[in-house]
Parts: C-alpha cells; structure tokens; sequence
C-alpha cells in the first residue's frame, strides 16, 4: 500500500485471527458478511441499516470506529457528512460494491479515513480497521 492511498490490497491482510483489541464497531450497511468477519476476528460490533438507528446508536454509546457504506436507503454520503462534522475523530472506513470505490474518497470528499471496494477479503478488513483506527487515535 502506498503512503498516498489509503486503499488496501490482499498484500496488507494479518492473519485471520488477529488479537484483535477491545473495540466496538457501528455496522452501518445492508451486507451481513462484514459483521461476520470481524466478529470471527474477535470485535464487537452492532449492525444497523439504518441511518437513523446508526444516529440513535452513537447517541447511546461509544465506537472505537464506524464501519458504512455509502449506498443505503436513506441518505449515505449526507450522513457521512454529519458524522464527520459531529464527530471528527471518530474514524470511519466505507466499504461499498460502487465502481468508484477504488478512487480515494478520503481525500477527495475528506469524509472517510479510508475506502475498501467489495467484496472485501476479511484480513483486509481488519488490516484497514486496524489501520484507520490507530491513525486516527494517534491524531
């Protein structure tokens, strides 16, 4: 991966079990398999498909990341707006089927820390995970 891109490849996967820290990641997308992979990876997460059922959510509790797509039924990209004005620290990755996907919407639109295409290998879901999660807590 290149320092330019924050697009992963297979190349950037851990193992499959990594110790994965103790972390609570919002699942905001329609695709139950990105859920599964980092449940099998040892995280905690809370799935949702709803925009507003993802708003409720953050009010209630604490994320370590948000996990989204940018299609869904009720207004992806504008909520990605709001969320990145509302909390700008909290990391977020977009993994979404669009064709667009591989352009770095990071830093075009500055509302994702990163961006993954599906379907998604699931080491590369927790190497960039991990990735925008320590980069962002470092920041």
């Amino acid at each position: 991966m290149t320092t330019d891109s924050m697009v992963a490849t297979e190349s950037d996967a851990p193992a499959l079990h990594p110790a994965a820290p103790d972390r609570r990641i919002l699942i905001v997308d329609t695709d139950a398999a990105l859920a599964l992979a980092l449940a099998s990876c040892g995280y905690d997460t809370s799935v949702t498909h709803s925009i507003s059922d993802a708003r409720a959510l953050l009010a209630e509790q604490p994320f370590a990341a948000v996990l989204t797509d940018l299609v869904l039924p009720d207004g992806g990209r504008r909520w990605l707006a709001e969320l990145r004005a509302k909390q700008p620290r909290l990391p977020v990755l977009v993994v979404t089927a669009e064709p667009w996907a591989a352009l770095p919407l990071d830093r075009v639109y500055g509302l994702a820390d990163a961006v993954l295409s599906k379907p998604t290998e699931p080491g590369v879901l927790v190497a960039m995970l991990n990735r925008v999660v320590s980069e962002r807590g470092d920041a």
